[in-house]
């Protein structure tokens, strides 16, 4: 199995901040590739490096709450399902395996 770096290839789209990079597949034609850090590159708001950097979206609408009572039970799936579920897997893995 090919190695992330291998496949992937992290690029920094802001030369202000060096360490906030992009993921990119290796694989991409360079024309295609320099059209979409260039598209990046132009259009920086797209980006949240953190929450403080969401201006523009209420934080009731970004934020996650659950609504629980104190009674509340957490509820885990059958132990039968899991196996079913681990075996469906398995049988995915090795038929998209090569």
């Amino acid at each position: 199995m090919p190695e992330d770096n291998d496949i992937e290839e992290k690029v920094i789209i802001n030369e202000k901040y060096p360490d906030q990079r992009v993921t990119l597949e290796k694989h991409l034609p360079p024309p295609e590739k320099n059209h979409l850090v260039q598209l990046l590159a132009n259009n920086p708001e797209v980006f949240a490096w953190t929450s403080a950097n969401i201006t523009r979206i209420l934080r009731e609408l970004a934020e996650h709450n659950m609504v629980t009572t104190a009674d509340t039970r957490v509820k885990t799936i059958s132990e039968s399902y899991y196996c079913q579920y681990k075996e469906v897997t398995a049988a995915q893995v090795e038929v998209s395996a090569p």
